[in-house]
This record gives C-alpha cells, structure tokens and sequence, in this order.
C-alpha cells in the first residue's frame, strides 16, 4: 500500500513537472500573462492532487455498484467534467484570472497535450501498421 501512495505521489510530480511547462504556454496563449514556472507547478500539482483524492472517493464510493456500461457512460463525462472544473478553480484561484478565462486556459491545455499526443503516438501508429501486413 505505501509503495502505490509513493507511486502515486512520483507520477503527480513528473505530471505537474510537464503540466506547469503546457500551463505557462496556455495562460500565455490565452490572457497574454507571463507567469513564474513554481507558481504554475504547484497549481497543476495541487489540481492534481484533489483530482488524484475525488477519483479515489469516487471509485471507493461506485465500487459496490453494477458497473455496467450505461452506468459508466454516465459517470465518464460527469467525472472529467468535475476535474476540468477543479483545474480552471485552481488556475482561478492560484493566478487571480477569471473563472471564464481559467476555463479556456484549461480547454487549451486539453488540446496541447491532444497535440502533444497526436505527435508523439501518431509515427508509432502508423508503424504499427506499416509492418503488420
């Protein structure tokens, strides 16, 4: 048990550690605003850790339910958008924008890492492919 709270806790910072880097470019991007690189960490390290906690008590609290694809299919969409909310709060709070600009800044950031993403997976992909046949 102490070794996955370690575990856990390591793959929050490495995560905050990229995630404050997309931060400073999407707050950049959106309200024109330089921002220091600890203050962007701690604020996508502590979003973080209350996602980390909400999807613990979450997962706690569902797993005596059925879980049957209807019921996920409800709780997916309900989930992400209680962590896109929790992570524009915190952007809110922790870097004194509003609430609106905090909610785009957060729809940025989503769509770095899509990108980030599509680049990085997207030759894997294709080279799966290639040498499949």
């Amino acid at each position: 048990m102490e070794a996955a709270v370690i575990n856990l806790f390591i793959n929050t910072m490495i995560a905050s550690f990229i995630g404050a880097l997309i931060l400073k470019l999407a707050v950049k991007l959106v309200q024109k605003l330089r921002i220091a690189y600890w203050d962007a960490f701690m604020t996508v390290f502590l979003a973080g850790i209350v996602n980390i906690f909400m999807g613990l008590a979450a997962g706690l609290s569902l797993g005596r339910v059925v879980l049957s694809i209807t019921v996920l299919c409800v709780i997916i969409p309900v989930m992400l958008s209680a962590q896109f909310l929790i992570q524009a709060g915190f952007i809110s709070l922790r870097l004194n924008i509003p609430l609106s600009r905090a909610c785009l800044v957060t729809l940025i950031m989503v769509g770095i890492i899509l990108i980030i993403a599509a680049v990085l997976f997207a030759p894997l992909f294709i080279m799966s492919h290639a040498f499949s046949n």
